[in-house]
C-alpha cells in the first residue's frame, strides 16, 4: 500500500512538472514572437529544468491545448478581478 502511494505521488509530480512545463512553452509561443531557434533553445531549458524529454513536452503542450479549448486568450472582464486582487495584496 505504501509503495502505491509513493507510486502515485511520483506520478501525480511527473505530471504536474509535464503541465507546468507545456503551459510555459505556451505562454511564450503565444505572447512573444519566438523565431524557431529560441523555441529549441526554450525547450532545452525546459527539458533541462524539469528532467522532462522533448517528445512528452511536445505531445503535452497539445493536451493543454485541447483542455483548455483552444482559448487561449480570455476577455478582459476575465482577467481583471484577478489583477485587481493581486494588486491589492500586494499593496496591503
Amino acid at each position: 500500500l505504501h509503495l502505491e502511494a509513493s507510486d502515485q505521488l511520483s506520478d501525480m509530480l511527473f505530471y504536474r512538472k509535464l503541465v507546468s512545463a507545456a503551459c510555459i512553452l505556451l505562454a511564450a509561443k503565444i505572447s512573444s514572437d519566438l523565431k524557431k531557434q529560441d523555441v529549441k533553445h526554450l525547450i532545452d531549458k525546459l527539458e533541462e529544468r524539469f528532467r522532462i524529454s522533448r517528445r512528452e513536452l511536445i505531445s503535452f503542450e497539445f493536451i493543454i491545448l485541447v483542455a483548455l479549448e483552444m482559448a487561449l486568450y480570455l476577455p478582459e472582464s476575465k482577467v481583471l478581478p484577478h489583477y485587481r486582487r493581486l494588486v491589492q495584496q500586494q499593496q496591503v
